[in-house]
């Protein structure tokens, strides 16, 4: 019953403040934000006692809900046609696999380190990661550059 309580503040994340996601400086301030809010979340839940766990734990599941349909929509306004099909199932297929290696790799770290905690450690790291890359995040229609060509003449 415990372990749900993440997983139902990450559902109050997405209803109430995904949908305050209406402007790209917004939008790159929410997925900012959230991603720190897991970090910080994930950190205390590492740290902190059983409540001070919980809580953390729950803060990070506030803003998991909240990234995910952020990111899927980024696509959606930088692409379109074949390439937002191809951007959607490669990034699927970057979240299936990291959901089939994420516990193999939190396992390693484990039985490397001996400490139970070095998964959850791992998962913090690339977090921190993440949020560098959040800042470099380029909102809204893509730049789009006409390049003109004078067309050749068919015989000469």
């Amino acid at each position: 019953m415990l372990a749900a309580i993440p997983w139902f503040f990450g559902a109050i994340g997405a209803l109430l403040i995904t949908p305050r996601a209406t402007t790209p400086s917004r939008t790159k301030g929410l997925v900012v934000a959230g991603l720190l809010a897991m970090a910080i979340g994930t950190t205390l839940g590492v740290v902190g006692g059983p409540i001070v766990g919980l809580v953390s734990f729950a803060l990070a599941g506030l803003f998991w809900f909240v990234i995910q349909p952020i990111m899927f929509s980024v696509l959606g306004t930088r692409l379109s046609g074949v390439t937002l099909a191809t951007g959607l199932a490669l990034m699927n297929t970057v979240g299936i696999t990291g959901g089939f290696f994420g516990p193999t790799a939190m396992g390693f770290a484990e039985s490397a380190t001996g400490n139970t905690l070095a998964g959850l450690r791992f998962a913090i790291a690339l977090l921190v990661v993440v949020i560098v890359a959040a800042f470099f995040l380029q909102l809204g229609p893509a730049k789009r550059t006409v390049t003109t060509r004078t067309p050749e003449p068919l015989h000469r």
